[in-house]
């Protein structure tokens, strides 16, 4: 009888350590990170929403050209510039072009301007339209057809580019980077 008490004893040891081992078992625990990584990025549009193709210049006439630039979607905040190229001897039929007041002529440049409202060099944010650079061109008044021998529509031309740079490097804003880089861009 000592024989099957002690076998007894031992199955409910046993029982008993596979019961405590497998109660254990729910009481474990596991963790997992993954870490997805995904690149900036930076897309700028450039329209003329007013410009009518084939503008005639014709003497004391006002010409729609509103050059605009949208941060498209999904881009990082950037600061934006944008540059007027007067082409062969346009300026000899043009007035002055007046700039919106919401750019501001880059330092050191005659031609090269930056997004800046209100007078203070601004950070757009993605899916922004900004203002127009300007909204029209003025033909000179008292132009006659002796005024336009050598005009050639192929130099004689306005030509506008945009340039968008990351306004963040390291974590910080850092405007004179943009800046050098939009001067390298756009010569």
């Amino acid at each position: 009888m000592r024989k099957n008490a002690i076998a007894i004893a031992v199955a409910l040891t046993v029982i008993l350590a596979v019961g405590l081992l497998s109660t254990l078992a729910y009481f474990t625990d596991k963790k997992e990170v993954t870490n997805t990584f995904t690149v900036g990025n930076l897309a700028i549009g450039l329209t003329e929403p007013g410009f009518v193709a084939e503008s005639k210049l014709l003497p004391g006439t006002e010409i729609p050209k509103d050059p605009t630039v949208k941060l498209l979607e999904g881009s990082e905040d950037a600061y934006i510039f944008m540059q007027i190229v007067y082409g062969g001897n346009i300026m000899n039929f043009l007035d002055a072009i007046s700039v919106n007041t919401n750019w501001k002529l880059v330092t050191g440049r005659t031609d090269l301007y930056v997004y800046a409202p209100g007078g203070t060099t601004g950070v757009v944010t993605a899916g922004t339209s900004l203002p127009a650079l300007f909204s029209q061109v003025g033909v000179k008044q008292g132009l006659d057809g002796a005024s336009f021998t050598g005009f050639s529509a192929a130099n004689d031309k306005i030509t506008i580019k945009a340039f968008a740079h990351q306004a963040y490097i390291n974590g910080a804003l850092d405007y004179t980077t943009a800046e050098n880089a939009a001067k390298v861009q756009l010569p």
